[in-house]
């Protein structure tokens, strides 16, 4: 029977009760990361529509699988934080004062949803540079297949789980939790090393692609770092204390780091592409002032996740005739000249001995 004071039964008012002590007990600790996690979403939310807003100027030259994936994401993030925003209204606007509401995890639960709709595709576009970068290896992509469905079976089993718990169950998500974010930071990390040493198997030895390939891995480091490192957080948090709003602060605004990752390598991409076409550095060619016998010119093209550089190579050659043992600066080749340098040679032993008989009759 629903109490007449506030409409709610002896159930739901026992909830809102506890929940009430429970927020008043420290309402920075409880209330703060609510507030903080919304604030962050809607930053990066901005900073994704900043990237994408440069992104248009080059999107054309992009290809259609990049355009999906780009298109899939973006949708998908916008998508979540308008549902941010309609959470916050239910907590802050329509349910002001009802301190139920932040307790029930039915609303929060819809975030293990989201999160991997707008991580999947970011992911399969890094687990397609790294197959690209690393001689089109078919395990990489079966890898983080693998990772990725298994991680969205956990989001789901947990959406489930949640849906009929409240903040007092939520250690009842923990093994579909782990399975959820731990999944996801191995491929992260997975992805990580594998387009790092991909890219430093590109080297060719000349210093301005050497260059360019240094910038590349620096990219896909600090470009990853950012989620990896909120997820490390979150299954920290998790780990020490799961009944912490604070795990709430960091999901709130997890998927954001990925769609700004992505768009950030589009643009850091494009601006090296065209740096680096457009540059006239000849700082490491060298003129020849020497005519070249025999010059052969080899021409490479070296893919670098996208940014294509060609390098032409001069090879010259000189044909050395193999001369056979003989003689100091001379050629067996010749059999006259031959004989003539015994007889040279014998003429100069009989002088000698000659010379050396007369000096001796001449001491006498």
């Amino acid at each position: 029977m629903a109490d007449n004071s506030t409409g709610l039964t002896p159930q739901q008012q026992a909830l809102e009760d506890a929940a009430r002590t429970l927020f008043e007990s420290n309402p920075g600790l409880n209330f703060g990361p609510w507030i903080m996690g919304f604030a962050f979403d809607f930053v990066l939310f901005g900073v994704m529509c900043h990237q994408l807003v440069l992104w248009l100027s080059y999107g054309h030259k992009e290809r259609l699988f990049v355009k999906v994936l780009l298109v899939w994401a973006v949708i998908a993030a916008t998508a979540t934080s308008c549902f941010g925003i309609a959470l916050m209204f239910r907590l802050f606007v329509y349910g002001f004062g009802h301190y139920a509401n932040f307790i029930t995890l039915d609303w929060w639960g819809w975030y293990t949803i989201f999160d991997p709709i707008v991580v999947c595709p970011v992911q399969l576009f890094y687990a397609e540079r790294a197959y690209r970068l690393n001689d089109n290896k078919i395990w990489i992509p079966i890898i983080i297949v693998t990772l990725t469905v298994v991680s969205a079976a956990g989001d789901i089993a947990a959406k489930v789980v949640t849906s009929k718990s409240s903040l007092s169950g939520i250690t009842t998500i923990r093994p579909y939790f782990y399975v959820w974010f731990v999944c996801m930071l191995v491929g992260d990390l997975f992805l990580t090393v594998m387009m790092v040493l991909g890219l430093r198997r590109s080297r060719t030895g000349w210093s301005n692609t050497d260059r360019l390939v240094n910038r590349l891995m620096r990219l896909s480091v600090e470009t990853q770092l950012p989620c990896t490192l909120v997820e490390i957080a979150i299954l920290i948090n998790w780990s020490v204390k799961p009944d912490s709003y604070i795990t709430f602060f960091w999901e709130l605004f997890h998927n954001k780091t990925h769609v700004c990752a992505f768009l950030a390598v589009l643009n850091t991409q494009f601006t090296l592409r065209d740096a680096f076409e457009s540059s006239g550095d000849t700082s490491d060619h060298k003129s020849n002032n020497y005519a070249l016998g025999s010059a052969r010119k080899q021409q490479a093209t070296v893919d670098l996740d996208g940014i294509k550089v060609d390098t032409t190579i001069y090879t010259e050659s000189q044909q050395i005739p193999t001369l056979p043992i003989g003689l100091n600066r001379q050629n067996l080749s010749d059999d006259s000249d031959m004989e003539s340098d015994r007889t040279h040679v014998r003429w100069d032993a009989e002088s000698q001995h000659q010379l050396a008989k007369r000096s001796d009759v001449e001491s006498v």
